[in-house]
């Protein structure tokens, strides 16, 4: 009995070990090759799979050749992401790279291994060969495959010379730029100067687009233009991670016809473009950070890829992102004394703020709130709407009292209401004739019972409105005023 209850336990370890089992294959090869400076080389694609999600910790790769004196080995996954990297130490043959890598159950990862070539060579390298081999997987779960799994080997050379980036930045002259909510809109820009040896195509281009009050997910037609305003890429994505510090969105710019092209020997500004219409309806502002050692790029001339991994993450100036915007507030006291028989008292101030607004706008009604106990309904009457001097609005008939509250829908201007001009600010002042026998307390208000009526005068489209309802008691009081 007890040998079968061991039997059945060494079964169930081995079908979970067999179930667990992460699935190492070898893809693809280069061939061999020549291993200029400045280059990034690919030594070798493999697959993993997993039947369970699982964490891979790292890889032992062992490197033959000299030449490995604190070069950089990477492994960089299909999305184009570097997912670990160590230096070389002199003097060693094996390096092991930990990983960031989670293998979700069924789903491959292709990953390849590279090096980025350093800057310097030492005479006596050339021609010798350098080459680099997986020679063990490092997780938790069992691994199956064959190692070591064998990468190209190169062969030193430093009398190529090929291109490479001598600097990326941003232009600060720029910073807190203004655009609006719509088409065709500057979002950031990047400057690129490279080497005098040859030309530099950018294939593979991430850029995280960071946002304040607004939905970077929904940016629309976002591309990359040159100087000259051709457009040379097209974004793909985004792809959007919620974490922490709050939501990252990365677009991805593929090349179009040819790709992004930097001449060799100039300095090239690369433009990315977009309609924020619903990204920014309430506006906001957006940066854009692009991390340079996950470009992927060619020479134009000798083809090959460029080793980048030194380079540093930047981020453009911050662009504000302005919408027709109109904030409404109460500027009168909470608390006034006033006269009787006295006409066209001023009792309500309401600001009209469109000082960080893209659009002129046009107001055409507003909700105007009284109040009073029934048998004063007649006490106040002539209500007025006045633009400085100029009347704008008015209710002199009999007023639609509902157990002391009448409610007022202003049309304005005859219907064409009233014109806030964008970067400005306006005071419309209510005004009422008190009557000799008005005594005790009355309620003047900007309601919330209905909605101001709006338009933005340039695009015809609603702004965005920010109101602050409040009101003005108003005391009536034989001899004041």
């Amino acid at each position: 009995m007890k040998t079968k209850i061991l039997s059945v336990l060494f079964l169930l370890c081995l079908v979970v070990s067999v179930s667990a089992a992460i699935r190492v294959e070898k893809v693809w090869q280069p061939k061999d090759d020549l291993a200029p400076l400045r280059a990034r080389l690919s030594f070798v694609q493999f697959s993993l799979l997993s039947d369970t999600t699982e964490r891979v910790n790292g890889f032992s790769v062992k490197t033959e050749g000299s030449a490995f004196n604190g070069e950089t080995l990477l492994i960089q996954n299909s999305f184009g992401d570097i997912i670990g990297s160590a230096r070389v130490v002199p003097g060693r043959d094996t390096t092991f790279l930990p990983t960031t890598l989670v293998l979700k159950a069924g789903e491959p990862a292709y990953l390849t291994l590279q090096v980025d070539r350093g800057t310097i060579m030492d005479a006596a390298y050339r021609g010798t060969i350098m080459g680099a081999d997986i020679v063990a997987l490092w997780a938790n779960a069992v691994v199956s495959g064959v190692f070591p799994i064998m990468g190209t080997r190169y062969t030193e050379n430093s009398s190529l010379r090929i291109g490479y980036l001598q600097a990326v930045g941003v232009d600060r002259s720029s910073q807190s730029q203004n655009i609006t909510a719509g088409p065709n809109q500057i979002l950031g820009s990047f400057w690129v100067n490279t080497s005098s040896v040859e030309g530099m195509q950018v294939y593979h281009l991430p850029v995280t687009f960071h946002t304040t009050n607004g939905d970077a997910s929904q940016l629309r037609d976002v591309v990359a233009v040159d100087q000259n305003g051709a457009t040379v890429a097209k974004a793909w994505g985004p792809r959007v991670c919620d974490t922490s510090s709050g939501r990252v969105v990365t677009f991805f710019f593929d090349a179009e016809k040819g790709g992004i092209v930097f001449p060799p020997g100039m300095t090239t500004t690369l433009f990315f473009k977009g309609n924020t219409t619903d990204a920014f309806r309430q506006g906001g502002t957006i940066a854009l950070e692009t991390d340079v050692a996950k470009w992927k790029m060619y020479g134009v001339t000798y083809g090959y890829e460029s080793a980048i991994s030194y380079a540093v993450s930047l981020m453009s100036a911050t662009q504000f992102i302005h919408v027709p915007r109109l904030e409404v507030s109460i500027t009168s006291p909470k608390y006034l004394q006033v006269g009787t028989g006295m006409a066209q008292v001023p009792v309500l101030n309401i600001l009209f703020d469109a000082t960080q607004s893209s659009e002129d706008i046009r107001v055409t009604e507003l909700p105007i709130l009284l109040v009073t106990v029934p048998q004063w309904g007649r006490d106040l009457s002539n209500l007025a709407l006045l633009d400085g001097t100029v009347k704008i609005g008015e209710w002199s008939g009999n007023w639609p009292h509902e157990g002391g509250v009448a409610r007022f829908r202003l049309g304005l201007g005859k219907g064409n209401g009233f014109v806030v001009p964008k970067g400005t600010a306006k005071t419309i002042t209510v005004k009422v004739d008190v009557s000799p026998n008005a005594v005790g307390f009355y309620g003047v208000a900007l309601g919330d019972f209905a909605s101001i009526e709006a338009v933005s005068i340039q695009s015809g489209r609603v702004p965005a409105l920010s109101v602050t309802f409040g009101y003005t008691i108003v005391l009536a009081q034989s001899g004041k005023g």
